[in-house]
């Protein structure tokens, strides 16, 4: 009978991840599914720093980042294999890098790659390893829109032009300064480039407001305003 082989996968954005709480990954990952007893539990690290890179397994991980400065870790992974028997064995990779936050099991004949895939993904979450990061999501939603912003902006300065409507000049406005926003952060990035991604910190940073997410809130409520009123518009001018 051949064996299956199948891939579970999950993508979070990218978020660097605590000593601790990696270290709590590492001591999860040793006592992980121990019902299903696993012939052999094998883990293993790999760090990746911008001069030299390191690869740790089992009790060797408790010092695998001696060698770093931690600034300069820019890509983190973890890996745990359980092996059923000799032909069939489940792998899971966690992996901590400036794209994204990378979670795949790897199953080859086992069948616990949905349990394992599952679990996982509840534990970095109850933990906070990951984050749905909203923000983000909003942010590569409205970065879509910046040049639809600005053009129907500027087709409602025409029609403001040439009507001199103070609703199509309010409008004008509300896309306008949506779009202006969003093009006016791509030069703030580019003038002040955030820091190199850090795959592991110290200790979690206290949240704190960026000019960037300020920038993203005032485009998105300005903007949304700006459809509320011609929605509303468009409903009083149908009503008789």
């Amino acid at each position: 009978m051949e064996i299956q082989k199948l891939n579970h996968l999950s993508i979070y954005p990218p978020k660097p991840i605590t000593k601790d709480a990696f270290f709590k990954l590492v001591k999860y990952f040793r006592k992980f599914k121990d019902g299903l007893n696993p012939t052999e539990r094998v883990l293993s690290a790999q760090v990746f720093g911008r001069k030299i890179s390191s690869v740790k397994t089992n009790g060797e991980i408790d010092s695998i980042f001696d060698p770093f400065v931690i600034e300069d870790i820019y890509r983190l992974k973890l890996f745990v294999l359980l092996r059923k028997d000799q032909d069939r064995s489940v792998q899971t990779m966690i992996e901590f890098s400036p794209q994204h936050i990378h979670i795949n099991t790897s199953d080859i004949g086992t069948e616990w790659g949905d349990a394992i895939q599952a679990d996982i993904n509840k534990f970095v979450l109850k933990n906070k390893i990951v984050s749905k990061a909203f923000w983000l999501r909003l942010n590569n939603f409205l970065n879509i829109l910046k040049y639809p912003f600005l053009i129907i902006g500027a087709v409602y300065y025409i029609l403001w032009y040439f009507n001199r409507d103070s609703s199509d000049l309010i409008k004008m406005i509300g896309f306008l300064v949506a779009g202006m926003t969003l093009l006016f952060r791509e030069f703030y990035n580019f003038f002040k480039p955030p820091r190199p991604y850090q795959a592991i910190i110290e200790k979690e940073k206290r949240i704190e407001i960026s000019i960037n997410t300020i920038i993203v809130i005032l485009a998105f409520l300005t903007a949304m305003l700006s459809l509320l009123k011609e929605i509303i518009s468009i409903i009083f001018s149908k009503t008789p």
